[in-house]
Order: C-alpha cells, then sequence, then structure tokens
C-alpha cells in the first residue's frame, strides 16, 4: 500500500506543478518500461509488482485530478451573480489579518462549495447554525493565488476543501432549521453544532475565555477564541498539533472507550464506535487528521472482529490512497501531509529507532524525525525541547479530552457534576498553557530559520523510505557490495529529488532582483551571490506597511523565510511614509534586519527611527546624493553595488528646516541607481520611491539612464513624466501598487504616457511579485506569480 500511495500522491504533484500532460506522459513512459520489465524480467520478481502498483496509482491519480480539476473549474463557473442559496456546513468565528473578527461559513450550493465571510454592518436575518438552509447576496469572488514565490497559497488551501469561491455577504437570511424542512443529515448536523456551542458557552461561564477557547480547540479544532500569542507559543514550541484535531485525540478517545467498554468487542462494540466517531467528526468538522484516524480506529476494531491482523501501515495508506483519489488536492493541504507523515513516523522510523532507545521519548523522537523537518520547512521554527515537551504536552491532554468529553453531557443535563468537571479543566488547561509558555524561549528552546530548499527536502524523506525502513535495511544486508548499494541509492535519491524540484520549484530563487507584493506599497529584494567570504547577501529597498495591517510580520517575514533568507544585510528606506518605511519596521522588531539606511535628513528623527526599528544607533546609516554602498561586500570589485542620486547633502540647519517645516516626505525620497555588472554586461535599476514631478525635474542632470524603472509614487498622475521618462530611457518598469485601491493608482495618464515610450510594463496588483534573472548582468528572465 506504501508504494500505492507514493503513486497516488506523485501523480498529483506531478499533474498541479507540471501540468496533466506531463503527468500522461509520465504514465506513458512508465507503461512502456513496466511492459519491457515483464518481457524480460524474472517471472515472480517482486519489483514487477512494486512496479506495477506503483504504475497503476500513478494512472489513477492523473485521472482523478484531471477529474476534480474539471469538477472545480466547472463549478467556479457556474457560480455567478450576487446571490447563493444553500446549506450550512462549517461555521466559526474568525479573525483577519487586521484582528478585525468575523464569522465565516462554508455553504454548499448547488452549484458548488462557497466561503461566505460575514462582517460587522452586514445584516442577519435568524440564526446562522451548521445544518441550516441560507440565502446570502453579496459579491463573489475568486480567492487569492500566490502572490508571492514559495508563500501560502490560499486558492489551492481552498480546492483542498473543494471551495472554489469567496463570498463577502451583505444580507444572510436564514431558515429555520428542523425536522421536516431539511434532511436527516442536515438535521443532524445542526444538532450536533448547538450541542456543541452550548458547551463551550456553558464550560466558559464556568471557568473563563482562555479555558473554554482551548477547549474548543483540543477538542473541534477550532482556534478562532485564542489569543494568537497563545497559538504562538504551541507553534514555536512543536506542540501546535494538539490544537488541531488529530490521530492523537482520536486515539485518546478510543484508549478512554475501551476503558469503559466491558462487554464483547463484536458488531455491537463496532456499530457503537461508528455512530460515537462520525457524529465526532462531524463536530470536529471532519478535518483531513480527524476523517484519517476514524477510519484506521473502524478498521482497527473490523479486523479484530474478523480475527485478522491490524497493520497499522497498510491501513494508513490505504486510506491515504482512498482520500487522494476522492479529492488530489488534498496532497497539498498540511494538515493531511502531517498527519500521514506521523503515521509513517510511527510506523517506519519508530521501529529503527527502537533498536538504540526505548525509553518514554522513544514516540515522540520518532515523529520528531519524521515531522521536524516538514515543521522547519512550513513554519520556519526549530523547537529543541519538542522531543522532551511533547511528552508531558501529550499527558495532560490524554487526561483534559477524556474529562472534556465527559463534561459535555453533563453541561447539557446541568448537573453539579458539570462544576466538578469544569473547575477540574481550569487548572488543568492553565497548566498545558503555562508549560509552553515557559519552555518557550526564542533564540534559547526555539530558533527562527529559513525553509530549505526542496531538492534537501525530498532527499530527507527519500532517504527515510530507502533506508530507515525494515525494508530498504534488508535490502542493505543482503547486498553484497553495500558501498555499491548505498552509492546507487543515493544516486536515485539525488535524481529524484532534483526532478521533483526541478517540477516544483517556481523559478524565483534563481532570481537577483524581486518586486515583492506588498499590496499598496513598495518593496524591491536584490540578492547577491558569492560576496563578501563567499556568503549570499539579501537586501530590501523599502517594505510597504498598512496602518491596519502587519505587512512586516505577515508578508515580509514568509516571503524571506520560504526564500532561504533568514536575515536581510541590509534594509534602504526611500522616505518615511507607512507604506514605505513600517514593514521595515515591523520585519526589523522580528529581528530580520541587520542595518538600516535612510536619508540623511532624518539623523533628527535618530531616536525615533530607534525605537520604530529596535535597532541601536550603530546599526543605522544616513545617506546622501552622491554615496556609494557595495552590496555584495566585495568593496571595489563589487559587481552589485548602489549610487544615491537624491537628495542633496545639506546642512544640519537646512535639515531642521525642512524636517521642522514637514517638507513634503515625497520630496526627500532617496532615489537609488542599483548596478548588476557581469561577463555579458550592466543592468541598471533606478528605484524612485515616492518621486513626482517636482523631484523628477530636480534629477534631470544626474545619471538617470536605467534598464529597469521602478515607477515612482506606484503610477500617480504627476510621477513619470516625458523629460524624465526620455532621460531614464528604460527597457521595462514596474507598477508596485494594491489590488483595488482606493487612490487610482496607476493613473491612466501615466499608463499612456509609458505606453507612448514603448516600454513593457509589469505591474503587481496584476501579476503579483515580478522577478528578474539577472545572471552575467543583463536580464536573461522574467519571471510573474500571475501570468496575464
Amino acid at each position: 500500500m506504501l508504494f500505492a500511495a507514493f503513486g497516488c500522491g506523485a501523480a498529483a504533484a506531478v499533474s498541479y506543478y507540471a501540468g496533466i500532460a506531463a503527468a500522461v506522459s509520465v504514465a506513458a513512459a512508465g507503461c512502456i518500461l513496466a511492459a519491457v520489465a515483464f518481457a524480460y524480467g524474472e517471472e515472480g520478481n517482486r519489483r514487477r509488482v512494486v512496479a506495477s502498483l506503483l504504475l497503476v496509482s500513478f494512472c489513477l491519480g492523473t485521472a482523478s485530478f484531471w477529474h476534480q480539476s474539471r469538477t472545480l473549474t466547472d463549478q467556479a463557473d457556474r457560480l455567478t451573480g450576487d446571490c447563493i442559496s444553500g446549506e450550512i456546513t462549517d461555521c466559526e468565528t474568525k479573525t483577519n489579518d487586521s484582528g478585525e473578527p468575523h464569522l465565516q461559513m462554508t455553504v454548499r450550493t448547488d452549484r458548488g462549495r462557497v466561503l461566505c465571510k460575514v462582517f460587522n454592518g452586514c445584516l442577519i436575518e435568524g440564526s446562522a447554525t451548521e445544518g441550516c438552509r441560507v440565502t446570502i447576496k453579496g459579491s463573489l469572488k475568486d480567492p487569492a493565488a500566490r502572490r508571492n514565490p514559495n508563500c501560502f497559497d490560499y486558492s489551492l488551501y481552498l480546492k483542498s476543501l473543494k471551495i472554489t469561491k469567496i463570498m463577502y455577504c451583505d444580507t444572510v437570511t436564514v431558515l429555520p432549521c428542523g425536522r421536516f424542512t431539511n434532511t436527516p443529515l442536515s438535521f443532524i448536523r445542526n444538532r450536533v453544532y448547538l450541542v456543541r456551542e452550548s458547551f463551550i458557552e456553558r464550560l466558559t461561564e464556568r471557568t473563563d475565555a482562555r479555558t473554554g477557547g482551548l477547549i474548543r480547540a483540543l477538542m473541534f479544532g477550532d482556534k478562532g477564541s485564542l489569543e494568537e500569542d497563545v497559538i504562538d507559543s504551541f507553534r514555536k514550541n512543536g506542540t501546535a498539533h494538539i490544537l488541531a484535531v488529530s490521530g492523537l485525540h482520536i486515539g485518546i478517545i478510543y484508549g478512554f472507550i475501551l476503558k469503559l467498554w466491558r462487554w464483547r468487542r463484536g458488531w455491537a462494540f463496532l456499530s457503537f464506535n461508528t455512530v460515537f466517531f462520525l457524529l465526532y467528526a462531524l463536530a470536529a468538522g471532519f478535518s483531513p487528521s480527524v476523517t484519517r484516524a476514524v477510519i484506521m480506529v473502524l478498521l482497527h476494531i473490523f479486523a479484530g472482529i474478523r480475527g485478522r491482523r491490524y497493520d497499522l501501515a497498510n491501513a494508513a495508506f490505504l486510506v491515504f490512497m482512498g482520500v487522494v483519489l476522492m479529492n488530489p488536492f488534498m496532497v497539498f493541504n498540511s494538515g493531511f501531509q502531517m498527519s500521514f507523515l506521523a503515521v509513517l513516523s510511527l510506523t517506519l522510523v519508530l521501529p529503527y529507532i527502537r533498536r538504540f532507545y526505548s525509553g518514554v521519548f522513544l514516540a515522540s523522537a520518532a515523529i520528531q524525525v519524521g515531522l521536524g523537518p516538514f515543521i522547519l520547512y512550513s513554519f520556519n521554527y526549530v523547537p529543541l525541547l519538542a522531543v522532551i515537551i511533547n511528552v508531558p504536552v501529550v499527558a495532560l491532554a490524554g487526561i483534559i479530552v477524556p474529562l472534556a468529553l465527559v463534561s459535555m453531557p453533563l453541561a447539557l443535563i446541568g448537573t453539579a457534576a458539570f462544576g466538578v468537571a469544569s473547575g477540574l479543566l481550569k487548572p488543568l488547561c492553565g497548566a498545558l498553557t503555562r508549560l509552553n509558555e515557559v519552555t518557550q524561549l526564542d533564540g534559547v528552546t526555539t530558533f527562527q530559520i529559513a525553509s530549505p530548499p526542496l531538492w534537501v527536502m525530498g532527499a530527507y524523506y527519500l532517504g527515510l523510505l530507502m533506508f530507515a525502513t525494515e525494508e530498504g535495511r534488508l535490502c542493505l544486508m543482503r547486498a553484497g557490495n553495500k558501498g555499491r548499494y548505498v552509492l546507487k541509492m543515493a544516486l536515485l535519491i539525488g535524481i529524484m529529488s532534483t526532478v521533483f524540484t526541478a517540477f516544483a520549484s517556481d523559478g524565483y530563487r534563481g532570481c537577483d532582483l524581486t518586486f515583492v507584493d506588498v499590496g499598496q506599497g513598495d518593496c524591491v529584494c536584490v540578492r547577491t551571490e558569492n560576496g563578501l567570504r563567499g556568503r549570499d547577501r539579501c537586501y530590501l529597498f523599502d517594505g510597504g506597511g498598512s496602518e491596519d495591517y502587519s505587512v512586516g510580520k505577515k508578508v515580509l517575514r514568509e516571503y524571506l523565510l520560504k526564500n532561504g533568507v533568514s536575515k536581510v544585510d541590509g534594509a534602504f528606506v526611500t522616505h518615511l511614509h507607512t507604506d514605505h518605511y513600517k514593514g521595515i519596521c515591523e520585519l526589523s522588531q522580528e529581528g530580520m534586519v541587520d542595518h538600516i539606511y535612510v536619508y540623511e535628513a532624518n539623523r533628527l528623527k535618530k531616536q525615533q527611527i530607534m525605537e520604530d526599528t529596535g535597532l541601536p544607533e550603530d546599526r543605522i546609516i544616513y545617506l546622501a546624493d552622491g554615496d556609494c554602498v557595495d552590496l555584495d561586500g566585495l568593496h571595489n570589485t563589487g559587481s552589485v553595488y548602489l549610487k544615491v542620486l537624491h537628495p542633496k547633502r545639506e546642512t544640519d540647519a537646512e535639515y531642521r528646516k525642512k524636517i521642522g517645516r514637514e517638507t513634503d516626505e515625497n520630496l526627500l525620497s532617496l532615489v537609488f541607481k542599483v548596478t548588476f555588472s557581469g561577463r555579458h554586461g550592466d543592468t541598471s535599476v533606478l528605484i524612485t520611491g515616492d518621486m513626482g514631478e517636482e523631484g523628477e525635474n530636480e534629477l534631470l542632470g544626474s545619471d538617470l539612464q536605467s534598464d529597469i524603472l521602478k515607477v515612482g509614487h506606484h503610477g500617480s498622475r504627476t510621477s513619470s513624466t516625458e523629460p524624465f521618462l526620455k532621460a531614464v530611457r528604460p527597457e521595462t518598469v514596474v507598477i508596485q501598487v494594491g489590488k483595488n485601491n482606493m487612490y487610482g493608482h496607476p493613473a491612466p495618464e501615466t499608463l499612456e504616457r509609458l505606453a507612448g515610450v514603448g516600454v513593457e510594463i509589469y505591474r503587481t496588483d496584476l501579476m503579483g511579485a515580478v522577478g528578474f534573472d539577472l545572471r552575467g548582468g543583463k536580464v536573461k528572465k522574467i519571471r510573474t506569480m500571475i501570468e496575464q
């Protein structure tokens, strides 16, 4: 089953990253190789069986992906207009990126599933609960695709849940939910939801909001009521899995049921567990990990009734294959990935570790070996105490989950026993939270680290499969020449991981210059290779920013860590407006900025800048017209360097006048000309901040000629005047602007002027991040996240 599951998963990955045609080509090549193997191979050779399983499952996975893609596309095409009707299948309170709470519902219509978001100001008639039918009016939108390389793809995540559209609601009309007005399943779903919410509400009344929120997360996987710092402490400690209902929770509950069940474990036992766990999965929203665990528990019971041996690995990968064939996009769901990686660790890694150690930390160590690299790649944390801290955390969960389960009927009945149970839950939940807070220390027990390259991840997990499994070790033991066998396997791992990386990579890691999509703001990332002491360097020019959203923490931090950068060597700020400066401040407060460069007049604001960024005085560098910086650190032999073209250096008295009378900050924008030199020539980039017509006129006497122009002031009508464009003579321009922004950027007249000089125009609002591969000093390739 392992090979069959691997084939299905590989088919989905190849189909998504390389296209259906590529997957069909791989399947066709596999058929030819299989035919040759059967024609000339030895009779009964086990490798032929394995190859056949891989081939058949790959073909099934490809067909399933093609079918599901077509289905979701058709549903998205049919979901039009401003009104939908359907059944609420999931309902929970969420907090958006700006910290605003809102109601989020998944509505299943006859045209597909829609994620509905209800903000303040929306008119709601009736009580919106799961299982009810609703009619909603609002605006339908396509989910946001990935806008920066290697960052979270919201659209792909929603596809794993079979959701194709998002509706921002204006009015919601809820129809009464009754036994005779809804389908039986809808009625049951509604009653399960009401029981769940009633229990949490009464528990919160008896204890406090934090206990209620923690029980909601532990029992039902809903973290919407937990504070962000609590979630962060669990995540950084490597214990966040406890807040998402998974196989661990199902295992705890199943163990509790086994303790209580005093009768024969036959068909009645199977029937009871089937009904109970299906209701529980319904309450937990049928998350991937819950679905996997429930099916495996029922298979375990069925195997016992039939007197058959239960094999954990085969059961897990049978479920994996079934889920992937039903919805291939589940392969890209992180909850699904972590759930099966945990099982893989327990079945393949644990027996190997047991040969050397069999103490209390055995299971925790095995799971960390399997999940550790994935957590590092996905969440960019290395929790040093994860192996140790998970033991008491799981032990506490083993007490809290059964106690909360028993408390549910007690809460509904309203007995005094519920008061006792809730009185016990509060200190237990407090101990769980406190344990994470005490042991999670940034820079001591938890380290932030950049994601490793994809080929490293592929090589690691393929190596586990080939060398840590029992079968892999047997093959090594039977090999006549062990060194030669290891070399062959290492070569195979290298080839497979390289091919996987070629399929999955978006190519941005090879870009020297990237215009990062930060919404309505500027951010340019410059990366150099083989700088001082052979170390690659990374610089940012501006960092976006918003009054109600942390661009630095939510966008820049993710972009940098996902693209292999733990810390930027320098951040150049053109001027101190929010949409250029605030993101840099937030990133600096995260400890990810080494130096900050600002206009020399801002020396008068030194104290403010130190407070904003958290940097000491010696990390703030002041620049003015004529200054040069070698970005690769090679000084006179540098291949990437910049020159400051504006504003000019003046006396402190003049600076005080400008700062004192609050001269338009845009006129004080630093203007940089960045040059990439190589064996094939030079490419220069002009970065102008929010420079408008007045500032551009002051620059006309400077050396402006550049191949790439970052259009000033997001393409406002006063920027990119004709004289300025004639002086720069760019081949390519990039406009950094927010999608659907309120300022009318870029202005139509600015676009006309740019089109009039015959330049290629790239826009981050339409194309996402724009990357330039400048190997050899010339533009080799331009990449965009969204093809136009």
